[in-house]
């Protein structure tokens, strides 16, 4: 049931960050933390965004905890790049944590060109603790800021898949800024709208894929091209809310798997 390649959010703690070394995967890249270069480009930030904000909502304090991202593959990692946000593109109590975009280039057996893997977790809406235009506003920030850094770093025919915890939901404003800006990286497909359409959904996970797909928050969005062509085969869920003994997360867990032509 492994996937070769996992990607985590929200490994802040010891014991998370030792999953990728307790299930065997001998290839390990952590995200970036505080001291991580940042994002070039917005750390002027907003003149008024950044002047609201509020020290009892986690904001203008720097950041505490790393970004909780974690890259884990059984292929070789070969290189990586990773950026945080500027300290005021985020809102509320998120930013404690220093969230960004975590990129790893990975060696797939039999090709010659590397996979690119990119990792991401963006500003929450009302866990932030604080208002929805302002939750949303630093969202719709980062997820510019996203895709400026694909932009950045990764070449235009380079094959891809970037993943995490959107944090889109069901907010039409996030939505909207989304398919206004064409997704986090440019050419993609997301892999569970398709898996559904082209009926690639195993049966026992179709209710928590469709489940997944309303909630818009993790998200993965698959790009092939002939440098590295592949295909979406299939989904499943490996953790959701059917089956017994409880859950293990309050996100449903899926693995997208993909062919190679």
């Amino acid at each position: 049931m492994q996937p070769q390649i996992v990607l985590l959010q929200e490994a802040f703690t010891d014991d998370a960050k030792a999953i990728g070394v307790k299930a065997g995967y001998r290839h390990i890249l952590s995200g970036p933390n505080k001291a991580s270069p940042q994002m070039p480009g917005l750390s002027a930030g907003d003149v008024g965004f950044a002047r609201d904000a509020s020290w009892f909502k986690g904001e203008d304090i720097g950041h505490w905890v790393d970004s909780g991202l974690v890259i884990l593959s059984d292929y070789p990692i070969t290189r990586g790049r990773q950026a945080i946000f500027p300290n005021d593109l985020c809102a509320g109590f998120d930013c404690i944590a220093s969230k960004g975009v975590q990129l790893a280039w990975v060696n797939i057996p039999g090709r010659a060109s590397p996979l690119a893997i990119v990792n991401t977790h963006l500003n929450s809406r009302r866990s932030s603790g604080v208002s929805i235009p302002r939750a949303n506003k630093a969202l719709m920030q980062q997820f510019s800021a996203a895709r400026q850094f694909i932009e950045k770093n990764l070449p235009t025919d380079a094959s891809a898949i970037f993943a995490g915890d959107f944090n889109v939901g069901r907010d039409e404003q996030r939505i909207r800024h989304a398919n206004q800006v064409g997704g986090p990286l440019p050419g993609a497909r997301e892999a569970l709208t398709d898996a559904l359409a082209q009926d690639r959904v195993e049966s026992v996970s179709r209710a928590d894929a469709r489940k997944s797909r309303r909630n818009g928050k993790d998200l993965q969005f698959y790009r092939s091209t002939a440098s590295f062509p592949f295909q979406l085969a299939n989904l499943r869920v490996v953790f959701g809310t059917i089956g017994v003994g409880g859950h293990l997360s309050d996100h449903i867990g899926y693995a997208a798997e993909y062919s190679l032509h």
